[in-house]
């Protein structure tokens, strides 16, 4: 009703997570980004807490994949998801990219000394097992083993399967099974427990699946 005495819109801007923590749904999100298109705006979405957001029950199916489909352009906050500073700035609507280097220089915002920033986030978005620890497993034979590895098996870029002194222990050759049809890089099954965590010593692993291993290197670690 204001016609030409107010700022013709041309995008519409949202956050998430929200400044007052709300996150978006997938569905919400593509209702959004429907409604833009259809009267010609632009999507951006403010993703300072982008990761928190993504690894919350809320977002319901909503990936950064999708967002990077459906949205004209968004960024990847650092500073307030584990990074020293700055954040990553993505254009997938081809019209905004052209003119978005000049932007960056006439707005002060071209670093002298950028590498620092691209480092970091090169190294957030490596395989998500680079750097994590090993996996020391062993199970009992009356619990849900399948479902065990399930959840494990893509968790550890390494696993290590051992055998424990309970009579209700499965057989580490039979876990080690589950773990390899299940995708996990098998990287060694002991006997014992004693030489599971003597063959370990020089590498971090975290000890999982009983609570007999969990005693058994425990007591081997204090002694």
């Amino acid at each position: 009703g204001t016609g030409r005495h107010m700022t013709r819109p041309a995008a519409i801007y949202i956050s998430n997570t929200t400044e007052l923590g709300g996150v978006w749904s997938r569905a919400r999100f593509d209702a959004i980004c429907d409604w833009a298109e259809s009267r010609g705006l632009k999507v951006f979405l403010d993703g300072a807490r982008l990761g928190s957001a993504l690894t919350s029950p809320a977002a319901d199916g909503l990936t950064l994949e999708h967002i990077a489909a459906r949205a004209s352009a968004f960024y990847i906050g650092g500073t307030k998801n584990g990074m020293l500073f700055g954040e990553a700035m993505v254009i997938a609507d081809p019209a905004l990219k052209e003119a978005f280097g000049y932007l960056v220089k006439e707005r002060g915002g071209l670093m002298a000394k950028g590498r620092l920033l691209g480092v970091q986030f090169a190294r957030a978005f490596e395989p998500e097992a680079t750097g994590r620890p090993a996996l020391l497993c062993a199970a009992l034979a009356d619990k849900d083993c399948a479902g065990m590895v399930d959840l494990l098996a893509h968790e550890f870029p390494r696993v290590y399967v051992t055998q424990t002194s309970s009579p209700r222990a499965l057989a580490a050759d039979e876990l080690a099974r589950l773990f390899v049809e299940a995708g996990a890089n098998v990287c060694g099954t002991y006997p014992t427990v004693a030489e599971a965590v003597a063959a370990l010593e020089d590498e971090a692993y975290v000890a999982c699946g009983s609570i007999t291993l969990a005693g058994e290197v425990a007591g081997i670690l204090r002694s």
